[in-house]
């Protein structure tokens, strides 16, 4: 079972012969509440690269990462490293990354095609504290007394309805009233979840509009996982019409939980090279043989104009 991740991908075509030395290059994009910002630039014989976070805020926090920083070259050369990272409010700094990535003149020399390179930053989030949306509606101990279930996430309870639950999802049909050893029981406890996404998951199953680009993958996960088609189509209609998310991003949603109108529109919005590189480099576990067959077409198509 495909296991839900908090990650975020930054990427930039970067061209070399152009960047100033000693200006400093910026990408930012906001992902689950905060701004990441991708610096770059040439710092004397060598390139700098990392990853800041800057949240303006008075309330205590920390992000704790995995950090892939990555160059690609156009001939298939991957220079990469990885590092642990702790963001936090105490910091005087928020920055990680090398002041020496590599040298300038392996840069130019073995990465540089055509005075370009690609850069990329790929961060896994382990930990977040302090942050989330507010929540839409309550499931705690003040609704418990309308409640017939309590469900446990994280050692936090969720009380809800069981005859709900069971018209939203053929899982909790089964689950709560299938001949297991968990019908008869006023408590259950869910695995392998995080709590914030069961709660922004329930908001959406309740009528509630809780969908936007930093919870939709948590919900399409869920709503995929218990088997809720109604949350599916809603994430699916989010993702076609409002998302901001970038077309590689989409894709990979759009493979990994066969959503096929999704998927069609990516495809349709691939029109250079450069948009398929831009996805073949991130090596998608959910590649299948038709995208493939249809990314390898366009390539064939586009060097033929």
């Amino acid at each position: 079972m495909y296991v839900q991740k908090r990650e975020l991908v930054i990427r930039r075509d970067v061209n070399v012969q152009e960047m100033v030395k000693y200006e400093i290059y910026t990408v930012t994009e906001r992902h689950f509440g905060a701004p990441w910002t991708m610096k770059y630039s040439r710092s004397g014989d060598h390139f700098d690269f990392c990853v800041d976070v800057n949240v303006q805020t008075n309330t205590k926090w920390i992000i704790k990462t995995e950090n892939t920083l990555k160059l690609i070259s156009a001939n298939g050369t991957v220079s990469s490293i990885k590092e642990n990272c702790e963001y936090k409010h105490s910091n005087m700094i928020n920055s990680w990354g090398w002041d020496d990535f590599i040298r300038w003149a392996t840069l130019v020399n073995d990465y540089m095609v055509d005075g370009k390179v690609t850069i990329e930053a790929h961060v896994v989030i382990k930990e977040m504290i302090g942050f989330g949306k507010a929540k839409l509606m309550k499931f705690d101990e003040s609704v418990a007394e309308f409640s017939d279930i309590a469900l446990i996430v994280n050692d936090r309870k969720f009380y809800l309805s069981k005859y709900f639950l069971a018209h939203q999802s053929s899982y909790f049909k089964t689950l709560l009233f299938g001949k297991f050893d968990e019908s008869a029981k006023s408590e259950i406890k869910l695995n392998g979840i995080e709590a914030d996404d069961f709660q922004n998951f329930l908001e959406l199953i309740h009528g509630e509009s809780s969908i936007d680009d930093d919870t939709v993958a948590g919900i399409l996960h869920l709503a995929d996982m218990y088997d809720v088609q109604t949350a599916i189509k809603k994430c699916e209609e989010y993702l076609l019409k409002n998302s901001q998310k970038k077309i590689p991003q989409k894709l990979q949603i759009s493979l990994r939980y066969n959503l096929e109108n999704l998927k069609s529109k990516c495809l349709s919005k691939i029109t250079t090279i450069s948009d398929i590189q831009s996805i073949v480099t991130l090596k998608f576990k959910e590649m299948d043989l038709s995208t493939m067959e249809t990314l390898l077409q366009k390539s064939l198509d586009f060097s033929n104009k």
